[in-house]
């Protein structure tokens, strides 16, 4: 192998290793939405078990997601409301990522409860079926 590709193939496993931990593949549809609840309701039981490994890293997919998801209603336009929603739960989540990793799970947990209300309140606008 020349020292040329050798150097490329190190950079590509370079950047593969320094990629974020964690990554959430955007998928705006029912069954995308269904899988985000599905993280929230796993959050709220890691919570309760005090698993702070597992409820850190969905707490950190959850504010991806979100933030992914007000990108979306940002460029769609015409969709004030929804942009808020979604900012409103990526702050809430990123909220619960830091008290998690503070040891603060009855914070973190409380901060749940407001990210659902969220998420309740966005369906009742949004959700067509």
């Amino acid at each position: 192998m020349s020292t040329m590709r050798k150097g490329s193939a190190l950079l590509a496993l370079l950047l593969l290793a320094a990629r974020p931990v964690f990554c959430v593949e955007f998928d705006l549809t029912a069954d995308g939405m269904r899988d985000i609840d599905d993280t929230t309701k796993s959050l709220n039981s890691n919570l309760a078990t005090k698993n702070s490994k597992n409820a850190l890293g969905e707490a950190q997919e959850i504010a991806a997601f979100f933030l992914q998801v007000q990108g979306y209603y940002e460029a769609k336009g015409n969709a004030q409301d929804a942009v808020d929603y979604a900012r409103k739960s990526h702050e809430l989540a990123g909220q619960i990522a830091k008290s998690v990793a503070a040891n603060d799970l009855d914070a973190a947990a409380a901060t749940v409860s407001s990210l659902t209300r969220i998420c309740k309140s966005c369906h009742n606008a949004y959700k067509t079926d």
